[in-house]
């Protein structure tokens, strides 16, 4: 499965009521928008938990349900994404650099390197930020601001 979305540890509160801040960025046109699902965060959450052998799509709903109090999604950026219009400006970029769609060995080389490099940078792509409240303070264990992990999360 492909990683879908970048995802990076903000904040992170021990107590009570744990809970985590994290940045959550799309890295592939197919990760699509971001759904404000109990479920779907802690999928997100997953990729920072070690001491479990606990793979995103081994979570549950009702897992979800147990685990995660709440879930606000904010500061949503460059969402909804418009492939299309990306495509064409990453083609345009190429152009105006001389290369010719004419030359498909050379276009398409240039073509990925500049996809990827489009993917790479996180102020062009789809992000949000995902704040959760946690009713079981495991999923946090070993958790640090700063850190970060690739994940493949859906739902």
């Amino acid at each position: 499965m492909s990683d879908l979305w970048r995802v990076e540890v903000e904040q992170v509160e021990d107590g009570p009521v744990p809970a985590v801040t994290l940045r959550v960025r799309a890295v592939h046109p197919d990760a699509g928008g971001f759904p404000e699902t109990k479920v779907f965060a802690l999928r997100l959450l997953t990729g920072a938990v070690r001491d479990r052998s606990l793979s995103e799509a081994a979570v549950t709903s009702e897992e979800a349900e147990r685990a995660v109090d709440s879930v606000e999604v904010s500061d949503v950026r460059n969402c909804p994404f418009d492939e299309e219009a990306a495509r064409r400006g990453v083609e345009g970029a190429l152009r105006n650099r001389g290369l010719d769609p004419g030359h498909e060995d050379a276009w398409w080389q240039a073509l990925g390197e500049e996809w990827a490099a489009f993917w790479n940078d996180p102020g062009r792509t789809p992000s949000a930020r995902y704040a959760m409240r946690l009713a079981d303070p495991q999923w946090l264990r070993g958790t640090r601001p700063g850190e970060g992990w690739d994940s493949a999360a859906y739902g």
